[in-house]
């Protein structure tokens, strides 16, 4: 299983940040502009945000060129996508959510939920694969290998 770091300072807006950074194309810079415009964000948010995520080594941040993601801002965007599909998951199959409902609720807690709360409902669900979305929920952070044995 794979250790992340801690992060002290790592607040719920960072990652949602480092979310939607994750959902973009890893090869190509964003600029501030770009990033806010297409989340409707005032520049200096998304700046001030950029500038918390370069301190904790999640960015590369050059003023006025953009950002891209670290090994350990992907790592960490990895992490906290996991949490938030597993999430999608159990509110759609246990709680009977729609997709979108599903979406916005593990929005809402992925950030607070512990590693160990979702690898016991990836348990639950019996490790799902896909998503709500249809996207892949890896098995990197959960006690299974790619074959869906315990480890």
């Amino acid at each position: 299983m794979t250790k992340l770091k801690y992060y002290s300072n790592f607040s719920q807006m960072l990652s949602l940040y480092l979310k939607e950074l994750m959902r973009l194309p890893r090869m190509n810079r964003i600029s501030t502009s770009e990033f806010s415009k297409k989340f409707n964000v005032h520049p200096s948010t998304v700046t001030e945000h950029f500038q918390r995520l370069f301190e904790l080594n999640l960015l590369d941040y050059v003023k006025y060129k953009g950002v891209l993601l670290t090994e350990d801002g992907i790592q960490q965007g990895e992490f906290l996508i996991w949490k938030h599909r597993v999430l999608e998951v159990f509110f759609m199959e246990v709680l009977g959510l729609s997709k979108e409902a599903a979406c916005s609720e593990a929005d809402k807690i992925d950030f607070f939920i512990s590693q160990e709360v979702i690898k016991l409902l990836c348990k639950k669900l019996n490790h799902p694969r896909i998503c709500p979305c249809g996207f892949e929920i890896a098995r990197t952070y959960c006690d299974l290998n790619d074959d869906g044995k315990n480890l």
